[in-house]
């Protein structure tokens, strides 16, 4: 029987493991709220089968007194890892609905947390007060549950409202699973006694077969979520990388962003240009002539003088060669 709880124990921790680097490695590909949530999930699961672990190591070839079946071991500990596990599963709700709140988050943790400590501090030590400091945990799930039902029939759009359907089967063993963990524990704890039963019911108190058989599906599920963004990433084609423009010493010109290449690159066209550098940019992008005063005086932009009446300057009678030309032999010279 011992090696047989031992193998058990194992294999749920393993499973746990397995679920937590899942989850960081899905959130690496999507950096979304329930990936972490999920991973501090089993993260906190992992820590309390360890803190069973400790229990059983401790008294090993130990009589156990039967006066202490009852107690609450490492009170504050337990508290703060049932915070933490519980928590997290009540943010990845909260995050799967789109109904993510700080406020929504803390209030029913600190409710929960509340009603273990009176349990603790209030009850007398017995079997009811063991009972009711763990049916804290089932009933902060069917609060769960019962309000991811109310979200998915009042969810606004038919987009959300099929995404959730899709998943009405596990909400459906959730709520189930946290029934018969309940019994479970009504069994064991309010129906069995110790002193009759031999050994078996130390091991049994300890753990809840239907709450790790919950555990282990809920593991399942977001693992496949977290799977299926993993695999999206590992298959997809990647992006190749921009090619660099080239240019001088400081950057060519660019028609789409109004800046310069070497300077401000591809992020230039979220930048806004003031008057001047509009300025600069048209007379960097557009033909110009270059006499200042060919506009004003109605001559053809990159061609020869020509008056608005038609007439020939004096100077430039009989002179038909292009402007540009001229000053491109003047600065050869």
């Amino acid at each position: 029987m011992d090696g047989f709880f031992f193998a058990y124990t194992l294999a749920v921790l393993a499973v746990c493991l397995v679920s937590t680097v899942l989850q960081a490695m899905a959130w690496s590909v999507k950096r979304s709220r329930a990936f972490v949530a999920a991973g501090w999930f089993f993260s906190a699961y992992f820590v309390e089968l360890g803190v069973i672990f400790l229990d059983e190591h401790l008294h090993q070839n130990v009589v156990f007194p039967t006066e202490a079946y009852y107690a609450v071991t490492y009170p504050v500990a337990r508290v703060a890892i049932a915070c933490m596990l519980w928590g997290s599963l009540w943010a990845w709700v909260l995050t799967a609905v789109d109904a993510y709140s700080r406020k929504r988050l803390l209030w029913p943790v600190t409710l929960f947390a509340a009603a273990q400590v009176a349990c603790l501090a209030l009850l007398p030590y017995g079997a009811l007060r063991q009972f009711l400091f763990y049916t804290c945990r089932q009933v902060f799930c069917a609060a769960m549950g019962l309000f991811a039902w109310r979200a998915w029939r009042a969810a606004p759009t038919d987009e959300q409202r099929a995404w959730m359907g899709r998943h009405r089967r596990l909400l459906l063993f959730f709520m189930v699973g946290v029934a018969l963990t309940v019994a479970e524990d009504s069994l064991v704890i309010l129906v069995m006694e110790p002193a009759k039963s031999g050994g078996l019911p130390l091991y049994l108190s300890e753990r809840n077969f239907c709450e790790n058989v919950l555990m282990v599906v809920l593991a399942a599920a977001l693992d496949r979520i977290a799977w299926r963004e993993i695999s999206f990433r590992l298959t997809a084609t990647p992006a190749a990388p921009p090619t660099p423009r080239t240019g001088g010493a400081h950057g060519t010109c660019d028609r789409r962003t109004g800046g310069r290449d070497g300077r401000r690159g591809a992020d230039g066209r979220r930048r806004l240009l003031r008057p001047r550098g509009r300025a600069h940019a048209a007379l960097c992008l557009g033909p110009r002539s270059h006499d200042p005063g060919a506009r004003g005086a109605g001559a053809r932009v990159g061609g020869t003088h020509q008056p608005a009446d038609g007439r020939r300057p004096r100077g430039l009678r009989g002179h038909r060669e292009d402007p540009r030309a001229q000053h491109r032999a003047q600065v050869r010279r």
